[in-house]
């Protein structure tokens, strides 16, 4: 299973417009959240309005000056060029340590049939990703609030084929720390929430599926924080709220959803169809 970062959403560009001559390049970032660059500028007789090398955070929605450059001495011969990578999110974020309800109805039970550094597929980036064992059509609930960044939801195979990797549905919502939760596998069709829109915590988000790389019906969850503007990500431990108290999911150990406050039953209309649990289509 490979982290998908924005969908098919715009992703970021560059704009670049000339005034008196001289460029300035600008970010303009569609997502709705930020984004992590890193410029490294070359040239000959160059003037630049920073560093040759570095990194900037742009927020989501945004249109943002990046740098200028211009000449050191005007009547001589100048030129650049520059290249960039970027990763969405806040390479400086922190995250809150905040607690986290279990994905699934108030009062239901599932088993966790992967868990931390799980040998299927558990590994490296993965270390701290969780596979709740929610059979297909399940409704799956927002873990935590936040705004959905991304969403797919057209694919319709599920089987253990590395060429699937980056065919399953998924959500993913970014929080007030800037973390990112990523909920995967959903049915073809099984998103509830379109980018852009704010979830709260308990609210029903789609439906669990199996598509992309699985060995069967369940739903993939990870919180995660962008690292690095390379392209680098890690995934983190999370502390979730069962009916026994707070603690760490283990594989292979069945928990409840307590009753709280925060359940929101009725789900949202769907932009794809019908909002009713069933397979995969």
């Amino acid at each position: 299973m490979a982290l998908a970062q924005a969908g098919s959403v715009a992703l970021p560009q560059l704009r670049e417009t000339r005034v008196l001559g001289n460029p300035y390049v600008f970010v303009q970032n569609p997502l709705y959240a930020p984004v992590t660059f890193e410029f490294d500028i070359r040239g000959i007789n160059l003037s630049l309005s920073r560093e040759a090398k570095f990194v900037q955070v742009f927020p989501a929605r945004s249109l943002s000056l990046a740098f200028w450059a211009k000449p050191t001495q005007n009547n001589a011969p100048w030129a650049f060029s520059y290249s960039w990578h970027y990763i969405m999110g806040d390479i400086n974020a922190v995250p809150d340590g905040s607690v986290y309800d279990l994905p699934f109805a108030p009062g239901q039970s599932f088993g966790i049939n992967q868990g931390y550094d799980g040998a299927f597929s558990h590994q490296g980036k993965l270390e701290y990703a969780l596979d709740f064992a929610l059979p297909e059509g399940t409704p799956i609930y927002a873990a935590r609030e936040g705004v959905v960044v991304a969403v797919e939801s057209w694919f319709h195979i599920g089987k253990i084929d590395p060429s699937l990797q980056l065919c399953a549905n998924y959500i993913t919502i970014l929080h007030s720390d800037g973390t990112f939760a990523y909920y995967a596998h959903l049915r073809f069709g099984g998103s509830l929430v379109k980018v852009g829109d704010s979830v709260e915590r308990g609210e029903v988000i789609g439906y669990s599926g199996n598509t992309g790389y699985t060995s069967g019906p369940h739903l993939h969850f990870h919180v995660y924080r962008a690292t690095s503007p390379q392209g680098s990500w890690q995934t983190l431990p999370t502390l979730f709220k069962t009916s026994l108290g707070l603690t760490q999911l283990a594989q292979g150990v069945s928990y409840t959803r307590p009753e709280n406050k925060f359940s929101l039953e009725a789900p949202r209309p769907s932009a794809m169809g019908s909002s009713t649990p069933g397979k995969l289509r």
